[in-house]
């Protein structure tokens, strides 16, 4: 076994570490800014580094897919000329689909969490002007 084979058969890890890591931080932020009541200008900022980190989520699954699709075009060139293994090829392909999709599932739920936030925080502006 290759260490692309290797790297590639966790490279979904990378999208779903990232995704729990920044979807876990956004619900223990809200949780935390219930808790403490943090002003208005502290919310905005952590929830600004927040939105900055989203975008990591679908290009890390850009990334796996780039190195998926790499990794199974290397895998039909050396098996050029010989039986070619389909199982080796969809194997590497469906690396590839499923950084794709953990990237995309996490960014979104990621995204939804943040609107979230920004409803909340909203919501104690338009009392506090009230």
């Amino acid at each position: 076994m290759s260490f692309g084979m290797l790297f590639s058969g966790v490279l979904w890890l990378l999208p779903v570490g990232l995704g729990l890591i920044i979807v876990v931080w956004g619900v223990f932020l809200s949780f935390l800014a219930r808790r403490r009541n943090w002003t208005r200008a502290k919310r905005a900022r952590q929830l600004h580094i927040g939105r900055a980190l989203i975008p990591i989520l679908p290009l890390s699954g850009i990334f796996g897919t780039v190195w998926g699709l790499m990794n199974a075009l290397l895998f039909m060139r050396q098996k050029a000329g010989t039986e070619f293994d389909m199982a080796g090829v969809v194997q590497r392909f469906g690396v590839a689909l499923n950084t794709t999709f953990w990237g995309v599932a996490f960014a979104v739920v990621a995204l939804v969490i943040y609107e979230v936030q920004i409803a909340q925080l909203e919501g104690i502006e338009d009392e506090a002007s009230q």
